[in-house]
């Protein structure tokens, strides 16, 4: 079913901003070369996110749009150690993949920075989440799922998987954020993509933190999880904005 699977049906939204395809082009290291329509993006996209995934002489006999989303996302949750049962669905394979990451991020930081760094950041976004909130650019059915959250609590609701949908977008956006913020990464105003892209690049990539030697480029024939897990992390956020872009 790869054609029209869960990975291609995001790609396929007309909403997809150029920010988002930037950021998807730039963990994949095809960044230079991201085309210019948005079906050609389609097709890139798919092309090396699925291929980066498999084995690299398979990939000269599959399709743009082979193999299936779902092996890869169940493989990066067992590649993070994460446990997942057949029924569980590729949305929410993907809310626990991200709940690891942020969790990872946490751990990295405090080992790095110290736990202060982290206080200062749990404190960053819950204060920034507040703002949103008291500027109405947050719906009032929202906004009481994020108050139910004490103080630096909405990173342990990201980690415990108690937030979705559009809250869990949110609160992983104002993560990202923060630490790109405290790693002294520059950023732009409010757009998700290239924050997402940008900090995971750094964090999970071959150059710069590297949260495990495991994610650096493998050798000819296996799987990058450098660029895998975070390709998939970005996807997953995507499909969240657009499932919730009338919030």
């Amino acid at each position: 079913m790869a054609r029209g699977d869960e990975l291609d049906v995001v790609l396929n939204d007309q909403l997809i901003t150029d920010d988002e395809w930037i950021s998807l082009a730039k963990v994949l290291k095809r960044e230079t070369e991201l085309p210019s329509s948005h079906e050609e993006r389609r097709r890139f996209i798919n092309e090396y996110l699925r291929h980066a995934w498999g084995h690299s002489v398979r990939n000269l006999a599959r399709e743009w749009y082979e193999p299936d989303y779902l092996p890869i996302v169940r493989e990066v949750a067992q590649e993070l150690k994460l446990s997942t049962k057949d029924h569980h669905s590729v949305e929410e394979i993907e809310i626990k993949i991200i709940g690891e990451v942020v969790d990872r991020y946490k751990d990295k930081i405090i080992k790095e920075k110290g736990r202060d760094a982290w206080l200062e950041i749990e404190k960053e976004i819950e204060d920034e989440i507040q703002v949103k909130i008291k500027r109405g650019e947050i719906s009032e059915k929202l906004a009481n799922q994020l108050r139910g959250i004490a103080p630096g609590g909405i990173v342990a609701a990201i980690i415990a998987g108690r937030l979705a949908g559009f809250a869990l977008y949110i609160a992983v956006n104002q993560v990202f954020f923060a630490i790109c913020r405290l790693l002294g990464v520059r950023i732009g105003v409010a757009v998700a993509g290239p924050i997402i892209g940008g900090t995971l690049s750094i964090l999970l990539g071959p150059i710069g933190w590297g949260l495990s030697a495991a994610w650096m480029i493998y050798d000819f024939g296996n799987t990058n999880w450098g660029k895998v897990i975070p390709a998939v992390v970005i996807v997953a956020c995507i499909r969240l904005r657009l499932q919730n872009e009338g919030e």
